[in-house]
């Protein structure tokens, strides 16, 4: 069982696809946890969209994605409700982002993940390395994971 945070992405007032794939994702491996979502901006309006979650975080400010404004916001989140695993796409935002959570929290960042998988007290994951060619394992109890489009129904 465990808490999953998916780290929702939006271009112009739509929700990209990869947040519904995390969103599928995290729902099956929080397990009787809590699977939450952040949300932007505007984007509370939408938040309808995101029935997979339990909850909608909401952090305000700009639509215009700032990198530096959306990784503080993400981190506050993070800080004040100690997932487990939090999702980011593997992504020019999730690039952005996933790595000053990473340093700030003492996470690892697993990039490039096709697969997670619980194990145990804690997360299995599947990485792409080499266009695909190659597939590395890995586990943590806690981490921030870097999905690949695609990976998820």
């Amino acid at each position: 069982m465990g808490n999953v945070l998916v780290v929702t992405e939006h271009i112009k007032g739509e929700f990209q696809d990869i947040s519904f794939e995390m969103l599928g994702r995290a729902r099956e491996l929080s397990n009787g946890g809590n699977c939450s979502a952040i949300v932007f901006g505007s984007m509370k309006e939408r938040s309808s969209e995101l029935g997979a979650a339990d909850r909608v975080l909401c952090v305000g400010g700009s639509d215009d994605y700032n990198p530096e404004d959306y990784a503080r916001a993400t981190l506050q989140v993070i800080e004040s409700e100690s997932p487990d695993l939090v999702l980011v796409g593997s992504t020019s935002m999730g690039m952005d982002i996933a790595p000053v959570l990473g340093v700030s929290l003492e996470l690892p960042v697993i990039s490039y993940c096709s697969g997670i998988e619980n194990s145990g007290d804690g997360f299995e994951f599947t990485s792409q390395l080499y266009g695909g060619k190659m597939n590395v394992k890995s586990s943590a109890k806690n981490a921030v994971a870097m999905v690949l489009a695609g990976s998820f129904p």
